[in-house]
């Protein structure tokens, strides 16, 4: 039997899973990141008559007709003077069975939840990393649950004990060892949620051993029965874990962006600048060719070596204000492109942001905003949409773009 991974309980993501369930050669699961698929009225949508025929494949066909529409035409209007252009009849293209439909998009997501099992959506799974290594694709995903079991299996036994004491010991709550559990409980959790609403590295796993040993002293003052048990238990535990870590994060570099790079590329680093003389030169996006990366970064450093005016520069290459001998006013020292660093377009946050940006830019008197690697509009979309009234977008390069400023006191 082969395995099918969905990423996504969408509406693309539930389709597909009921596509596949009809067929016993395949095991199917979704993975989604949310806690639960909202079913809210939310908006409408308007399927196509392929689209239509398409879901009648999975029985939308019995669907309650009673939830749907079937509009006869299309009207097109301008946006500004709203007069209209001209009508499309759309019910032209329909069949008997297959008609232009409109419907609530939570009754479609509802139809096309409803068919499937329980067990085949898995909440909470948040995608991280995607690997293709031999044929064989390997998911990463950030699950609160499973990713710190053994933290979890750490701390159980100091719950347990102290829970204990809170119901059978009076006063227990005012004893030094209930407030040294609370603050272990306080700092493991504020730990992981940490983790989780960050881009650092994992690191948290050094909680494994601090764990094992509080919780090794608490049942050694206990008078459980298989503590004795439980204690090697909780051991062995964290020794599978030390080494289990070891050879992940510091053998195999499974929690670094480096895991899958051959070192034996990397170049002396001085090839940029002689401040960087010493270290090795590769990264991810040249992995294979650090060469044609340093050649870009020369190219760039010439450009902006010679406007002499006040700048901004926006890269995730953060020794630029070094080699260049200024400050470069960035308003952060990485730009991850999914929210961890600035808010993405149309965020509650994004307002914020602008006021943020405007009192770098004026403060500062910034003349112009220069942007290093303009590939991932999530990075520099404030940029372009917070100050499109006001500046001049100038190409210098592939990899740099200029945006001149001018008359952005407004």
């Amino acid at each position: 039997m082969k395995k099918i991974v969905i990423v996504g309980a969408g509406i693309s993501g539930l389709y597909l899973a009921n596509l596949f369930k009809e067929n016993p050669n395949y095991e199917v699961t979704i993975y989604e990141k949310n806690s639960s698929i909202k079913l809210d009225e939310g908006y409408g949508i308007q399927l196509s008559v392929n689209s239509i025929k398409l879901l009648n494949n999975i029985g939308f066909n019995n669907f309650n007709k009673e939830e749907i529409f079937n509009p006869e035409k299309i009207d097109f209007y301008e946006i500004k003077q709203e007069n209209k252009i001209c009508d499309l009849n759309i019910s032209d293209f329909n069949s008997k069975d297959c008609k232009y439909t409109a419907i609530k998009r939570s009754k479609l997501v509802g139809f096309l939840k409803d068919r499937l099992d329980d067990n085949i959506i898995k909440y909470d799974y948040n995608i991280t990393n995607i690997e293709s290594n031999s044929g064989q694709i390997s998911l990463t995903f950030n699950n609160t649950v499973e990713n710190f079991t053994l933290i979890y299996l750490t701390i159980v036994p100091l719950f347990y004990e102290n829970f204990k004491k809170i119901f059978y010991e009076k006063n227990y709550a005012k004893h030094e060892n209930f407030y040294i559990f609370l603050t272990l409980v306080f700092l493991t959790f504020s730990l992981v949620l940490h983790q989780l609403l960050t881009k650092n590295q994992i690191f948290i796993f050094f909680l494994i051993p601090i764990l094992t040993a509080f919780s090794h002293i608490s049942l050694n003052q206990s008078k459980l029965k298989f503590k004795k048990s439980i204690c090697s238990v909780i051991i062995l535990i964290c020794l599978f874990a030390t080494f289990k870590y070891h050879l992940r994060y510091n053998e195999n570099r499974k929690f670094h962006e480096l895991k899958n790079i051959n070192f034996q590329l990397a170049i002396d680093a001085k090839k940029i600048h002689k401040k960087l003389s010493g270290l090795n030169w590769i990264t991810p996006k040249f992995k294979d060719n650090p060469e044609k990366e340093i050649n870009l970064i020369n190219q760039i450093f010439s450009i902006l070596k010679k406007d002499t005016r006040k700048k901004m520069v926006i890269t995730n290459y953060p020794f630029f204000s070094v080699i260049l001998e200024e400050d470069l006013h960035a308003p952060s020292r990485v730009y991850t492109g999914d929210g961890t660093t600035h808010p993405l377009k149309d965020s509650d946050f994004t307002l914020n942001y602008k006021k943020m940006m405007d009192n770098l830019i004026l403060k500062n008197n910034i003349s112009v905003i220069y942007v290093i690697d303009k590939t991932d509009e999530n990075v520099i979309f404030h940029y372009l949409d917070l100050y499109q009234h006001c500046y001049e977008k100038i190409s210098l390069h592939s990899q740099l773009e200029s945006y001149e400023l001018k008359n952005c006191n407004d």
